[in-house]
C-alpha cells in the first residue's frame, strides 16, 4: 500500500511540480541579473554606508559574478570550459545549514 506524498500522485501533480520548478528557475535567473546590476552600480562607499565591510562587499560581488555567469550559461549566451562549481562564493551567502566549500553535497 503506498503511503506519503506519492500515495495519490497524479499526472497533474507531476506537471504542476515540473512547471513550478522551471518557472522558479527562470525567475531566479532574472533576479540574479537584476541584483548584479544593482551591485555593479554600487561603489565601496555606498556598500560601507549600508554596513558592509570591504570583505563582505567583495564576497557579494564575487558570488553574484559567478551567479551571473551561470545565468548567461543558462540563457545560452556563454559556455563554461572547464567545468566550474558555481557554488564556491554563493555558499558564503547561504549561512548555516550548508556544508562548507569543498564538502560534497547532493
Amino acid at each position: 500500500m503506498p503511503v506519503g506524498l506519492n500515495a495519490s500522485l497524479t499526472r497533474a501533480d507531476v506537471d504542476s511540480r515540473a512547471g513550478t520548478i522551471a518557472q522558479r528557475l527562470n525567475t531566479v535567473m532574472e533576479d540574479v541579473a537584476d541584483f548584479k546590476y544593482f551591485l555593479d552600480g554600487a561603489d565601496a562607499a555606498q556598500m560601507a554606508a549600508l554596513g558592509y565591510t570591504p570583505e563582505e562587499a567583495s564576497i557579494l560581488v564575487s558570488a553574484y559574478g559567478d551567479l551571473d555567469q551561470l545565468r548567461t550559461v543558462y540563457q545560452g549566451a556563454a559556455e563554461v570550459t572547464p567545468a566550474k562549481d558555481f557554488r564556491t562564493f554563493a555558499r558564503r551567502l547561504w549561512g548555516t545549514g550548508f556544508p562548507p566549500s569543498g564538502t560534497p553535497s547532493p
